[in-house]
């Protein structure tokens, strides 16, 4: 019994020095560009809190209209204000004028242009390549009106070939959805 006790000592002194070394990597994270500050950026280049939302992940969860993005940004809220008037409050900031002169304190901006109206601020999300939604004041980038935040839409840039996407659905009630780019 002495004897296997002390070659047992030996074998696992004797192994613990042997150096072990490091697997191949499981995942690669993918590489995600954003323009938050006016120019091409990896994310983790950006010192601002962003969510960022691919096309592929917006039609893979169904999110086909602005107000939807809420379901998947955390930190942003929303509701309808009337038929097609939608009010995004980001960390809890939001606007409450609604008149004529009403501007929004979240920025709503797709492709680059601002959407200065809060009756004109329904999108659709079609053929969508990348939303994102910055929280904190953006005055200094994006102008007035984004003292909560902002939302950065960029639909995909158009190319030389001739393609179509039709999207049909159906369900209940009578609803039949149609889109196509």
């Amino acid at each position: 019994m002495y004897r296997f006790l002390t070659l047992m000592l030996v074998v696992c002194v004797g192994m613990s020095g042997i150096p072990a070394w490091a697997g191949p990597d499981g995942k690669v994270l993918e590489e995600v560009v954003v323009r938050a500050q006016q120019r091409k950026q990896t994310l983790k280049e950006v010192p601002l809190a962003i969510t960022v939302l691919d096309g592929d992940f917006l039609q893979q969860h169904r999110l086909q209209r602005i107000e939807s993005v809420v379901l998947a940004t955390p930190g942003l809220s929303g509701w309808e204000q009337g038929v097609s008037t939608p009010i995004f409050a980001i960390r809890g900031i939001s606007s409450n004028s609604f008149g004529v002169g009403g501007e929004a304190s979240v920025g709503l901006f797709v492709d680059e242009t601002y959407r200065g109206r809060i009756n004109s601020t329904s999108v659709t999300m079609v053929d969508v390549e990348q939303v994102e939604v910055l929280k904190g004041p953006q005055g200094t980038l994006f102008g007035r009106n984004s003292s909560a935040g902002a939302i950065l839409i960029r639909h995909n840039p158009p190319t030389d070939e001739n393609s179509l996407d039709l999207t049909v659905e159906t369900g209940d009630n009578d609803y039949l959805g149609l889109q196509a780019t």
